[in-house]
């Protein structure tokens, strides 16, 4: 059973991927992982910050696995890897988003596609991957991290929201075709979290985006720390 507040059953003993592991929500699942004595699996392009990361934790038997999720074509290597590694691998906490913030004239059909690739298609992918090989009797758990943006109308918004909208609908699909054979999956769509993806979106506002969300009271308790989105998440 989920614990409470979480979606997640207790990770103690077991082994996670957390992809975007580097910083922001990745970097607090992980800790929080740790916390609860699992292993954990960090994974984002950035070693340097994938280091910093592991350097935070509980200790425990993690590990570091410099990847560019945005490459689809090498998850299957990457996946066989850990799994020759490590062995059974539990779940995995997707924490990647990208997007440019950009006007609708200044957005290019490649920007859409980076978005839609590493907001949805690599998450599929990692799942496929996980999933194609597990044991029959063995329970695998999956969280994306989705975004307010997917259902909201925040302008210069357009690649982010659509590729974090399609994630959400490929884990209903999934989590329906996938649910009789022991794997759970679910989206957690916090509203603006304070993130280094943020800084970008910061910039855009007069005095900062936080103080923009509580003045205009759209988030009146202002940014959500990424500790608190973990929470959710396990």
């Amino acid at each position: 059973r989920s614990r409470p507040g979480g979606l997640m059953s207790d990770p103690a003993g077991k082994t996670y991927l957390v992809v975007g592991a580097s910083s922001g929500i990745g970097a607090s699942v992980s800790r929080l992982l740790a916390a609860r004595r699992a292993t954990v699996i960090l994974a984002a392009r950035d070693a340097g910050r994938l280091e910093e990361t592991l350097r935070s934790l509980a200790p425990g038997d993690h590990v570091l696995a410099p990847l560019d999720a945005c490459d689809l074509g090498a998850i299957p290597s990457h996946v066989e890897t850990l799994r020759s590694r490590h062995g059974v691998i539990d779940g995995m906490v997707y924490c990647v988003g990208v997007g440019v913030t950009a006007r609708l004239r200044d957005l290019a059909p490649a920007d859409m596609e980076y978005a839609l690739r590493g907001n949805c298609s690599a998450f599929v992918e990692f799942v496929r991957c996980l999933v194609r090989r597990k044991p029959r009797e063995q329970w695998f758990q999956a969280v994306g991290i989705s975004s307010l943006a997917s259902i909201d109308n925040e302008k210069y918004l357009t690649a982010y929201a659509a590729g974090k909208a399609a994630m959400e609908a490929a884990i209903r699909c999934l989590a329906t075709e996938l649910g009789g054979r022991r794997v759970r999956l679910n989206a957690v769509r916090p509203g603006f979290v304070d993130t280094p993806r943020l800084a970008v979106v910061d910039a855009l506002a007069e005095g900062g985006v936080g103080r923009h969300f509580v003045e205009s009271g759209y988030q009146p308790l202002g940014l959500i720390h990424p500790d608190d989105v973990a929470a959710m998440a396990l």
